[in-house]
């Protein structure tokens, strides 16, 4: 097993680059072989990061305030966006802008023509970026965000909006902060709800969470009893609830647990 970030006789990319004293010309060998050590420790450094800030997943780096990454309304409001900079951990590996900048690029926001819609900001693990445009349907369905992103905030628009608003007045387009915090260990909260608001009835199939839980966490119980995923029970598409396949009976027990990915207000 190579040993990252240090000096290692067996690995051959990631050997010594010892130099002599005023050794002129450099051989490219060497010079690759100091590469190599250069781009192992960074690649250590990275791994450890990401793992010790977020476990290695998505979450936005905030040590003081709650700005860095945040999608605000432009000033004055229209059909664009500012992202205020900031970085964030995404996988093993760091992302994130320098200034603040105005979404779409170079563009503006196109209202929908006859039903509400939805669309995504995103970074990018390159540090872009970029807009997922939903497509128009009542209600609105958010787009997945690609694998390679970090979601931002979700625009929801109205028909025939001319303005985005940092809050909902129930007229216009607004925003949706959806970011995943790290914010006084906030990027791994679970949620203080313990058990759905609808009561079982032995009719009722679809129960609901407080908030938006990340993929992969939510668990569900009955009656104290681990349920099987796709086979008792199928997430929500918004990750907001989930749906019995059989209606649990009005004596029954329905608990569950997850981690936010999330808040909903």
């Amino acid at each position: 097993m190579p040993r990252y970030g240090r000096y290692d006789p067996q690995n051959p990319n990631n050997t010594s680059a010892m130099f002599i004293y005023q050794e002129v010309p450099l051989t490219s060998s060497k010079m690759n072989r100091w590469n190599g050590n250069l781009a192992a420790a960074f690649e250590l450094l990275h791994q450890t990061g990401a793992r010790l800030l977020a476990q290695a997943g998505p979450a936005v780096i905030t040590a003081r305030d709650d700005s860095p990454l945040r999608v605000t309304a432009s000033s004055p409001p229209q059909m664009t966006v500012r992202v205020m900079p900031g970085w964030a951990v995404l996988g093993t590996g760091f992302a994130g802008i320098a200034e603040a900048m105005t979404v779409p690029l170079g563009g503006s926001f196109t209202p929908p023509g006859n039903a509400p819609r939805i669309d995504l900001v995103v970074l990018t693990d390159q540090g872009e970026l970029e807009v997922i445009t939903g497509l128009e349907s009542d209600p609105p369905f958010a787009p997945e965000a690609p694998g390679d992103t970090l979601a931002l905030a979700r625009i929801v628009h109205r028909a025939g909006a001319d303005r985005i608003l940092d809050a909902d007045d129930g007229l216009h387009s607004y925003i949706v902060d959806i970011r995943p915090r790290l914010l006084l260990g906030e990027a791994h909260r679970h949620a203080s709800d313990l058990r759905p608001s609808e009561p079982p009835d032995g009719v009722r199939q679809a129960f609901s969470t407080c908030h938006v839980f990340r993929p992969g966490t939510l668990d569900v119980f009955v009656n104290g009893v681990l349920q099987a995923r796709d086979v008792d029970y199928v997430e929500d598409p918004g990750r907001r609830g989930y749906t019995f396949l059989k209606p649990p009976p009005g004596h029954y027990r329905i608990q569950h647990r997850y981690v936010i990915e999330y808040e909903v207000e």
